[in-house]
C-alpha cells in the first residue's frame, strides 16, 4: 500500500470520483423517494447505497462534499469522536475497507481535526483540515486496485491511499461514522450540531437514484437516537445529519 500527499490546490479527487469504471457499460438506476427506509445503527448516521444489476452488486465509486462541523468539547471529560465522509461498506470491526474521511474528536476539552484515508487494514492519519473547511471525499476501485482520496478545497491539502481491490462487494456509505477504539469498539460521538453532505454520488450518479438505499440513525443506548439522518433533498444528492446527544 502506498500513500501520497500534496499541498497543491488540485481537483484530481473530483475527477476520479465521477469516472465510471469496470466494463464501460453505464448503470441503470431506478429512482427511490427521499423517504426510503430509515433504520437504526450502532455504526453511525448515514445513507447507504447498494447498486445492483440482475441481483449482483455493481459498485465502483462514491463521492461527497461537506463542510467540516465544529465539535463542542466544553466540559467534556471523555474521549469522544466521529468520522465524516464516505467508505466502502462496514464490517464487524466497525471500519470500511476503503475510507475517505475527516475525523473530529474531543479529547477531554480539546478539539482535534484530521484526515483519515485507508485501503484495507492500513490507514493514514493526516493534517491539513479545520472546522469550516469544504472537503471532497471520494474513493473508487477496479478489479486490481482501490484508491481513497480526501481533498480540502479550503486548505488545499490532498491525501490519498492506494491498495488492492476489496475482497468482497459492500454498500457505499456516505455520512457520519463511529470513531473506533484500539479494541474495535465505538466511541461516543462528539457534539457537532449538523453536517450537510452535497454532491453525493455513487457510480457517478445521484445518491437518490441508487437501486437500494437506506438511511441509518445512530443509537448507542435505549433512550432515543444520538445522531439522525435527514431525507435526501429534491436534488437527489444532498442530506443533513443532526447531532442529538452524546
Amino acid at each position: 500500500m502506498t500513500e501520497s500527499r500534496s499541498g497543491t490546490r488540485s481537483l484530481r479527487a473530483v475527477g476520479v470520483a465521477l469516472g465510471i469504471l469496470g466494463t464501460g457499460s453505464l448503470m441503470a438506476f431506478s429512482a427511490l423517494p427521499a423517504s426510503a427506509s430509515s433504520l437504526t445503527s450502532i455504526l453511525g448516521a448515514y445513507w447507504t447505497s447498494t447498486p445492483t444489476i440482475n441481483g449482483n452488486v455493481y459498485l465502483t465509486s462514491a463521492s461527497t462534499t461537506f463542510v467540516v462541523p465544529t465539535v463542542n468539547c466544553a466540559g467534556n471529560i471523555r474521549h469522544l469522536g466521529e468520522n465524516f465522509g464516505t467508505e466502502e461498506g462496514a464490517n464487524a470491526a466497525f471500519i470500511g475497507y476503503i475510507q475517505a474521511l475527516v475525523t473530529t474528536e474531543c479529547i477531554q476539552t480539546t478539539p482535534s481535526y484530521h484526515f483519515r484515508v485507508a485501503v484495507g487494514t492500513t490507514s493514514f492519519r493526516e493534517i491539513g483540515v479545520s472546522p469550516g473547511d469544504t472537503v471532497v471525499a471520494s474513493w473508487f476501485y477496479t478489479s486490481s486496485l482501490s484508491e481513497a482520496i480526501v481533498h480540502d478545497l479550503t486548505s488545499g491539502f490532498t491525501w490519498d491511499a492506494v491498495g488492492g481491490a476489496p475482497p468482497l462487494s459492500a454498500p457505499a456509505d456516505i455520512g457520519e461514522f463511529d470513531l473506533e477504539t484500539a479494541s474495535n469498539s465505538a466511541r461516543a460521538p462528539a457534539p457537532f450540531g449538523t453536517a450537510t453532505f452535497t454532491q453525493s454520488q455513487v457510480n457517478g450518479d445521484y445518491l437518490g437514484f441508487g437501486n437500494t438505499i437506506f438511511a441509518w440513525n445512530l443509537q448507542l443506548g435505549t433512550h432515543g437516537f444520538n445522531i439522525t439522518t435527514g431525507p435526501i433533498a429534491s436534488d437527489h444528492e444532498s442530506f443533513t445529519v443532526t447531532f442529538d446527544k452524546v
